[in-house]
């Protein structure tokens, strides 16, 4: 049954007949048209959201993904591949050189700096041996012996020059240098003083005397430990930044990684497996990746057995001479005290155990036994020569200090020599381990630089030849 009356007057109202230009725009994609409450068709009005809506259907044509022109197609994504393997080749042959040639650096530094941790300890075994010789010579009345003074005089000379060298060699410490040097002059000066009251049989000579090594141990020494160590921790570092290849394998793994991407990409979309020009700057890059890799090894090897071993060494055998002239010294020091040595023996045996531990833990088998008897024979001289002081026996004690022919003379000689020429070859040998990588790393880094640049040329002529095929 129709409706009548005024429901389908107003019915009809509400759903007036579409005229000729409406109708002709509808497209086929028009929204579609749901039931109302009376049952009449009515359209769905288009929103923001509606998938029928224009800037819907804008978008649905132009594409779901909006690149920047170049890589809108294929050519253009091949275009930018290429630069990128350009700019990778580029990097691994600039980058991958500068991390060579900074470990190559680092090596000579470490040399340096290894240098400079003798040097110091040079000066401090010196300074050492020039007080073992004053307060000694200070044992015997009037002129001392020739050969003793002599001995000093060569020791403060070493000493001069070896502070001036140090100054030069390592700026950073030269204000220390400075300062100490300022006290090895005003050491020098109350050791004069001392010999010239000494010579007229004066005992206010003995005072200088004191004066100047008390002197000497409160500035100069504590000023050579902290050159020692400051010196030691830089040869460290430099030891670590120059086993250090991170930097470089970064860097060659990323380019080996860039190229394994692109040629994946490439063998996808032009279906063949293999770029000639890219295959062949990849190879360039892992050739000489392989290449660096096998010296950077090597070079850490080496570095490390220096920095373990020879290194170690070298220190081991300075502190131990070093201690041997301060035992030395102090035991001429507590004769002339006559009576009163307890602070210097404490010295002494702080000296004794430091030489043993350095002997035990430093020194390989066949120095250190060589050495550790050396050092047993003088502890036992230093022994005998203290017995006779805290009996009373003076004369005696100073007759066994002075006399070289005597068992003290004697054994201190055999101690100085036992450690002298093992320090001068571990010196010489430190210098050739540490050195010894830098030439096959620099052309290790020449390699690389060369290797990358040919891979540019390389990537850049295969890419482009499919880039022209694929035009």
């Amino acid at each position: 049954m129709s409706p009548t009356g005024p429901t389908a007057a107003a019915a009809g109202a509400a759903a007036p007949k579409p005229s000729a230009a409406s109708a002709t725009a509808v497209a086929p994609t028009a929204p579609p048209a749901v039931a109302s409450a009376t049952g009449i068709p009515t359209a769905v009005p288009e929103s923001a959201s509606s998938p029928w809506a224009p800037a819907a259907r804008k978008a649905a044509g132009e594409g779901r993904i909006s690149l920047p022109g170049v890589l809108n197609d294929t050519p253009g994504r091949m275009n930018a591949l290429r630069w990128l393997t350009i700019v990778m080749s580029f990097v691994f042959a600039l980058g991958g050189a500068l991390a060579l040639y900074s470990t190559a650096n680092a090596t000579t530094r470490a040399d340096t700096n290894a240098d400079q941790v003798v040097r110091i300890q040079g000066i401090y075994s010196d300074i050492l041996r020039a007080d073992s010789d004053a307060t000694n010579a200070f044992l015997v009345a009037g002129l001392e012996n020739p050969a003793q003074r002599a001995d000093y005089e060569a020791a403060m000379a070493r000493v001069t020059s070896a502070i001036s060298t140090a100054a030069s060699t390592q700026p950073s410490d030269a204000d220390a240098l400075a300062l100490l040097n300022g006290a090895i002059q005003r050491y020098a000066a109350d050791v004069e003083s001392a010999r010239a009251y000494n010579r007229q049989g004066m005992p206010v000579g003995s005072q200088y005397l004191k004066q100047a090594s008390a002197s000497l141990r409160a500035t100069a020494l504590p000023l050579l430990d902290n050159l020692r160590v400051a010196n030691a921790d830089r040869t460290t570092g430099e030891f670590a930044v120059a086993r250090t290849s991170l930097p470089f394998h970064i860097i060659g793994l990323a380019t080996l990684l860039a190229f394994a991407g692109v040629g994946v990409w490439l063998a996808k979309r032009t279906h063949r497996y293999l770029n000639t020009g890219l295959t062949a700057a990849a190879a360039a890059v892992l050739a000489a990746y392989l290449l660096a890799t096998g010296v950077l090894m090597s070079a850490s090897s080496t570095l490390g057995e220096a920095e373990r071993t020879t290194f170690r060494e070298t220190t081991a055998l300075a502190s131990i001479r070093s201690a041997a002239f301060d035992i030395r010294a102090n035991e001429s020091l507590g004769l002339i005290a006559r009576g009163q040595a307890a602070p210097y023996e404490a010295r002494v045996q702080a000296r004794i155990k430091e030489i043993t531990t350095a002997i035990d833990l430093a020194l390989r088998p066949a120095q250190s036994t060589s050495i550790k008897k050396a050092a047993t024979d003088y502890f036992q001289a230093h022994a005998a020569i203290r017995s006779l002081d805290d009996k009373g026996a003076w004369d005696q004690a100073v007759s066994e200090a002075t006399t070289t022919s005597q068992a003290a003379g004697r054994t201190f000689a055999a101690l100085d020599t036992a450690t002298s020429t093992p320090l001068a070859d571990a010196q010489a040998k430190l210098s050739q381990q540490t050195l010894a990588p830098r030439t096959s790393l620099l052309i290790a880094a020449l390699a690389v630089l060369v290797g990358g640049i040919a891979a540019s040329g390389l990537t850049a002529r295969g890419i482009a030849k499919r880039l022209e095929e694929y035009r």
